[in-house]
C-alpha cells in the first residue's frame, strides 16, 4: 500500500521518540478511533540517485506479521512505502506508556540506584551462575547476595502454577525462548533471529495461550 495511502487513515497526535531512522508518533485511526502508533522511516538517496532504506523494513513487517495474533507480541495494523522518495510507514498497536514515562514513574520518591545495585538485582533474578561461565568473565567479584540459580522461572511458572501463585503464565516452549533472551552469557544467549525460529512462536494453541483466554 502506498504511504499516503496509509497515513491518510489517521490522524498524528504527537511525537512519541524519534532517531537516526525516522520518528514514531502517538495516532488515532480515523475509522475505528483505536490508538496507534506510526513508525516513518527515513531514507536517503545513494551515489547514483538510487533511494535506499535505512531500515530491515521488509523483515521487521515480515517478522511482525508472522508472529500476528500472538498475545505477547505487538500487533501490526497497516505498512506502505513511497518509490518515489523512499519512505516507509508501519502502524502497530500502542502499547504504552513509553518506557522514559516508566522510568520517571519508578524514580518518583525514590533515591537513584547506582550501577552495581541495578546488577545486584538482575543477577537476584537471572542467577550468578550463567556469567561465570562466560570466558569473558575475569573473576570479578559480583554483588554480595546474588544467588547461584536463577528465579526467572519463579516469575513466570507454567500455567499450572500460576493458577496458585497468580502470576503470568508461561509455556515451556515461551520460557526457553525468554530465558534464552536473557542469559548473561553472551556466548549462549539466542539472537532474535534465533528466538523467532523457535517452536513457540509455531504453537498457535500453546498452553500459555490456552490459559489466557479463559
Amino acid at each position: 500500500m502506498a504511504t499516503t495511502a496509509v497515513l491518510g487513515r489517521f490522524d498524528k497526535l504527537d511525537a512519541i521518540a524519534s532517531g537516526g531512522f525516522g520518528v514514531v508518533y502517538r495516532a488515532r485511526d480515523r475509522r475505528s478511533g483505536e490508538i496507534v502508533a506510526i513508525k516513518c522511516i527515513r531514507s536517503y538517496r545513494n551515489g547514483v540517485g538510487g533511494v535506499v532504506d535505512r531500515s530491515d523494513f521488509d523483515r521487521e513487517v515480515t517478522a511482525l506479521e508472522a508472529c500476528s495474533g500472538h498475545l505477547g507480541i505487538v500487533q501490526p495494523r497497516a505498512h506502505g512505502r513511497c518509490k518515489d522518495s523512499g519512505e516507509a510507514v508501519l502502524v502497530m498497536e500502542f502499547v504504552g506508556p513509553t518506557l522514559r514515562q516508566v522510568m520517571r514513574r519508578e524514580r518518583r520518591g525514590r533515591s537513584p540506584r547506582s550501577e552495581l545495585e541495578q546488577l545486584s538485582e538482575i543477577l537476584d533474578v537471572l542467577g550468578a551462575n550463567d556469567i561465570k561461565e562466560w570466558i569473558g568473565y575475569n573473576g570479578q567479584r559480583l554483588p554480595e547476595g546474588c544467588g547461584s540459580g536463577s528465579f526467572l522461572r519463579c516469575l513466570f511458572p507454567c500455567p499450572a502454577e500460576a493458577e496458585i501463585t497468580h502470576r503470568p503464565p508461561l509455556s515451556e516452549a515461551g520460557f526457553e525462548v525468554l530465558s534464552g533472551l536473557l542469559r548473561c552469557n553472551p556466548e549462549k544467549r539466542l539472537s532474535p533471529a534465533q528466538a523467532l525460529r523457535h517452536r513457540w512462536f509455531k504453537e498457535s494453541d500453546s498452553a500459555s495461550l490456552r490459559h489466557r483466554r479463559r
